[in-house]
């Protein structure tokens, strides 16, 4: 992998757009970033893949937002047993990204003023799901915890990565 310029500026390039996205995640105020429409399918795919009548009401609404972590997560897996450091981090960087979406849908259980899919009659998850588990009046701490957590999975994905780069250059 010596003198791989290349790689390394789709990664920084990658890495900078996932900052952007983790730093102003997508939230009512028009931050919507090209990746927030892959993830919205995902995240709605995640609720048709996890069935009600099995698993019920509330996994079915927390399928959406797990899925959205999860996928980007298990090819992340994929790439390191495949030792392909540069596409695992980036796609933990991606996972990071959704997290941090989540974060923002996680603070909106109260007010309920993101826009949904489904409009007026569409359920929100997270209030649905933290009001089953009576944690609405914690909201705030948990939508933090969760940036946070974006927050430390990114900067681990992005040093693993550079980290990669610099010992196969020696």
């Amino acid at each position: 992998m010596k003198n791989n310029y290349p790689k390394l500026l789709g990664f920084i390039l990658a890495t900078i757009y996932f900052f952007n996205c983790v730093y102003n995640p997508a939230t009512l105020n028009g931050n919507w970033h090209f990746i927030n429409s892959l993830d919205l399918i995902i995240h709605e795919a995640g609720h048709a893949l996890v069935p009600t009548s099995i698993l019920g009401e509330v996994m079915t609404a927390l399928g959406g937002s797990a899925f959205e972590i999860l996928v980007p997560l298990v090819f992340a897996g994929y790439f390191l047993r495949r030792r392909d450091m540069f596409s695992a981090s980036i796609l933990a960087m991606w996972a990071a990204e959704n997290i941090a979406y989540v974060s923002v849908y996680i603070g909106d259980s109260l007010k309920m003023n993101l826009n949904l899919l489904g409009g007026e009659a569409a359920i929100h998850d997270w209030n649905f799901i933290l009001g089953h588990m009576n944690l609405l009046v914690q909201t705030d701490i948990l939508a933090k915890i969760a940036y946070a957590s974006a927050w430390i999975l990114f900067v681990i994905a992005f040093s693993f990565g550079l980290n990669t780069f610099f010992k196969n250059e020696n």
